[in-house]
């Protein structure tokens, strides 16, 4: 009898979509940076209030569009400045490595638009991802387990720049995965490279500014964005805050090495995306040599 309501318990929960045992899923810690500088500002409460917005705007957009077609839950749980959020495959889904590969890569294209967002309003976000088990229910704010540990731990322990890092397994399956598609099918190759690799931390990291790889334009929050526009803006942002922090103290000095890193990645990509000659021919070859294969 004592068992007994336990039993339904799990038999409701299941009936909601929610199981009382682990699942595997992506889960993404991403911390937005600067908090101790906002609570100084006078337009503290405007900011959080972006910050919190757009991490559930962002993820209530990815659930309209794909509401009927998607194989994952997703859920986000946000607080402060902060927000897991969590892929796993549905129940009624088959396990398997190519539904698990396309779940981790359509997360990480669906948090390169969030991340690109915040960039583009002057915030930079610092965040770990990792693969494995993990408990989660929205309707009761309850989340555990341990790729949630594994997310935090990368975030606070080993990122240190304002990036997106991913746990090391992760990232070789990711790698191994865009390789393989690439190889199977050329129009693949315009989804650039998801993901870079930061030497001096040998940690794999979200390369969410390929976002705009072989597209003008995109949407970002309210906003139709180009990469021109992107790159005036997050500088504009990157330069002003190491002007704020150009003196010689230790917080001013570390503060300033992750400005540093992040202004020197967008150089990067700039020179990536503006010195790409793919043409409209170009796209007409992949699709015929796609048809022919």
């Amino acid at each position: 009898p004592r068992l007994l309501p336990f039993f339904w318990k799990v038999v409701i929960n299941k009936m909601n979509g929610n199981s009382t045992e682990y699942r595997k899923g992506i889960v993404y810690f991403i911390d937005v940076l600067g908090s101790q500088n906002r609570s100084l500002q006078a337009d503290n409460f405007q900011q959080s209030y972006f910050i919190a917005d757009t991490f559930l705007t962002e993820m209530e957009n990815v659930q309209k569009r794909h509401k009927e077609t998607s194989l994952v839950d997703r859920c986000v749980f946000s607080f402060s400045d902060c927000a897991y959020i969590v892929y796993a495959l549905k129940s009624d889904v088959e396990d398997s490595y190519e539904n698990k590969m396309h779940m981790i890569y359509q997360s990480l294209y669906n948090t390169q638009q969030t991340i690109c967002n915040f960039t583009y309003n002057g915030f930079l976000c610092r965040g770990g991802v990792s693969y494995g088990d993990v408990y989660f229910d929205l309707a009761r704010n309850m989340i555990f387990g341990p790729a949630v540990n594994k997310a935090y731990m990368i975030e606070s322990k080993e990122a240190e720049y304002p990036n997106i890092s991913l746990e090391s397994q992760l990232a070789n399956d990711v790698v191994l995965y865009a390789k393989n598609i690439k190889e199977q099918n050329p129009l693949a190759t315009l989804d650039g490279e998801i993901l870079k690799f930061n030497e001096e931390k040998k940690l794999f990291y979200l390369n969410y500014i390929n976002y705009f790889y072989r597209i003008g334009v995109v949407q970002l929050g309210k906003n139709s964005v180009s990469f021109s526009d992107f790159y005036q803006k997050s500088s504009f942002f990157t330069e002003s805050e190491m002007k704020v922090h150009a003196g010689q103290t230790e917080n001013d000095l570390r503060i300033r090495k992750k400005l540093e890193w992040h202004l020197n990645y967008l150089n990067q990509m700039k020179e990536i995306i503006e010195n790409d000659n793919f043409t409209e021919n170009d796209l007409l070859d992949l699709f015929l040599t796609t048809k022919t294969l």
